[in-house]
């Protein structure tokens, strides 16, 4: 049986026609169902129907939505289930997703439900490129609400939903939007210093939108991630990290116009010291402020070493650019020719490289 995702503590997997034992087993406490069929246990029918219609729920994309069983980890018990697929107001549009769950009385109050629900919104944003994740419940549960909160999602409007068996029907929708959800993750954001074991991390977030160039620049990372580890004083990359997903880094370096091999295949142009290196942020995550946070890293690390940092960058980057510029980096010349098909697969750019007295930068 496939697995569909892991937790700490939970995995969820495909369901199959055997499990029907399971479902039956969970509609039959009074508990359970409080809140749909006011604690009327299902039927043999629905119960029939309910894992008719899990099984029926594969998609286009290949298992990616639908209803989903979930077990411990260290004991295999069956805990309930979770879903995660598009709005039965909207099936067709897997932008727009619902997650929800059902769990055996005996796993509440255990955090088993929020941990499950981030995971699956984790998933939805970061995997399935999903632009929102809604989230439904009676409106007389409060504990499912508060796990909603807790994941995020943001009370939307009540209604009434005239299928529940249940003598009360006010429903009510939360949902979550994709830029709330990174703002939401921000404080949560591990910032660190590279070591050797990044580089693969490193190389897949370089190359997305660009998977040919993964293979190649493996061994480039791997190189750089080295360099760091045995001359630290000269050499650094940080890095930004949600969860345990690579999102962010950035290098910091010393050059030796003499001594050093051509940087940013400048021929030895550029002038001998301390630079900022480029910023890589996943698309999903950048204009939040990480590539500030990570320049701030890196000018705290060089702040004893020099009052006068380097950066060298395309004159059409519109997106660092602008930020070094509000940080009080000036403009020292342009016109630069620069080729670094390893790296920026982009061939020949245009340059510039800009200095900052450290004493004088603006607040960060």
């Amino acid at each position: 049986m496939k697995i569909y995702l892991e937790t700490e503590r939970i995995f969820l997997r495909e369901f199959t026609s055997e499990d029907i034992k399971f479902i039956d087993d969970l509609d039959s406490s009074p508990a359970v169902m409080k809140y749909l069929s006011d604690g009327v246990p299902s039927s043999k029918d629905q119960v029939l129907n309910t894992i008719n219609s899990f099984l029926k729920c594969p998609d286009r994309e290949g298992g990616s939505y639908g209803y989903w069983l979930a077990q411990t980890k260290d004991s295999k018990e069956f805990v309930g289930w979770f879903q995660l697929r598009p709005l039965k107001e909207d099936i067709n549009n897997y932008k727009v997703l619902e997650i929800g769950y059902r769990l055996k009385e005996k796993f509440w109050g255990q955090g088993i439900t929020t941990e499950v629900s981030e995971a699956l919104i984790n998933k939805a944003f970061n995997e399935l490129d999903a632009k929102e994740v809604w989230a439904i419940t009676m409106r007389s549960n409060i504990a499912s609400q508060k796990v909603m909160e807790k994941c995020g999602l943001e009370f939307q409007r009540e209604d009434v939903f005239l299928d529940y068996p249940g003598k009360d029907k006010r429903c009510v929708w939360y949902r979550l939007k994709d830029s709330d959800f990174r703002k939401h993750k921000l404080n949560s954001l591990v910032y660190r210093k590279s070591a050797l074991s990044d580089a693969l991390a490193a190389a897949k977030l370089h190359s997305v939108g660009d998977p040919e160039a993964y293979d190649s620049l493996v061994p480039v990372f791997q190189n750089e991630f080295k360099m760091c580890d045995e001359m630290p004083d000269i050499r650094s990359y940080y890095l930004a990290f949600d969860k345990s997903c690579l999102i962010a880094f950035a290098g910091a370096r010393y050059y030796d116009q003499e001594n050093d091999e051509s940087m940013y295949g400048t021929k030895n142009l550029l002038p001998s010291g301390w630079y900022l290196r480029g910023i890589r942020v996943h698309k999903k995550w950048q204009r939040l402020g990480i590539a500030r946070e990570l320049t701030k890293l890196r000018l705290e690390w060089l702040k004893e070493k020099s009052s006068e940092i380097f950066v060298f960058l395309s004159d059409e980057n519109k997106e660092t650019l602008p930020m070094y510029k509000d940080l009080g980096f000036l403009e020292q010349s342009k016109g630069w020719t620069y080729s670094s098909p390893k790296i920026s697969r982009k061939g020949i750019l245009l340059k510039g490289y800009f200095n900052l007295e450290l004493e004088n930068r603006r607040s960060l």
